[in-house]
Order: structure tokens, then C-alpha cells, then sequence
């Protein structure tokens, strides 16, 4: 007789963003924006085509993006891209996680 073996791991998509939500904490050095500031420019550096970067969250010089896992690489080139627009900012990701919590625990050691 022979045994199936199910999968203990979940293979459930949310389709209608495409995949599972992922977070990416990032940090802002030189120019400090306001929230609608820095929503409107990264919507800027977003190409035609490009997954729109969603601010979950924002304070001072410490933001998280949420995104899918299918659209992470995109959503970080686009935080990349500010660096190479402007010489005066730079963003830097830190962190992509699953969890929104965890992102903000590794945000908060920095000050």
C-alpha cells in the first residue's frame, strides 16, 4: 500500500497582488522629506510598466515599502535609483521581510 505524503508547506498566493506580501525597510541620509513628499517622488522614479511602491510606513529618516515576493527586486531598484537621480539623497535598504513587525524591530536600532 502505498503512502501519500502531503506538503506541510503552503503554496496559497494572494492573487490579487500577485504574491505574498513582503516588506522592505530602508533608510533616508541627507534631505528629509515629508510623507506625501516622499510618496510623490517615488512614484516619480517608478518607469511605466513598474509596480508602484506602497509607503507603509514612514518617520523621519526610516521608511518600509510594502510589495509582493514577485516584485521585491523592482521595488528595491526603484529605492536604488533615487541614489543615482540626485546626489543629495540616498536611500538605502536594509531589510525585506514578511513580517512587518520584524522590519520595524531592525529599523528601530537605528537612530
Amino acid at each position: 500500500m502505498a503512502v501519500q505524503t502531503t506538503s506541510t508547506r503552503s503554496t496559497r498566493t494572494d492573487s490579487r497582488e500577485g504574491g505574498r506580501k513582503r516588506y522592505v525597510g530602508f533608510l533616508i541620509r541627507g534631505r528629509l522629506f515629508k510623507r506625501g513628499e516622499l510618496i510623490h517622488y517615488l512614484n516619480r522614479l517608478t518607469r511605466r510598466g513598474e509596480p508602484s511602491p506602497w509607503l507603509s510606513y514612514f518617520e523621519g529618516e526610516k521608511g518600509i515599502v510594502r510589495c509582493t515576493n514577485n516584485n521585491r527586486d523592482t521595488i528595491v531598484s526603484i529605492l536604488q535609483r533615487a541614489n543615482d537621480e540626485k546626489g543629495d539623497i540616498l536611500i538605502t535598504p536594509l531589510i525585506t521581510s514578511g513580517s512587518i513587525k520584524k522590519v520595524k524591530s531592525v529599523l528601530s536600532r537605528y537612530e
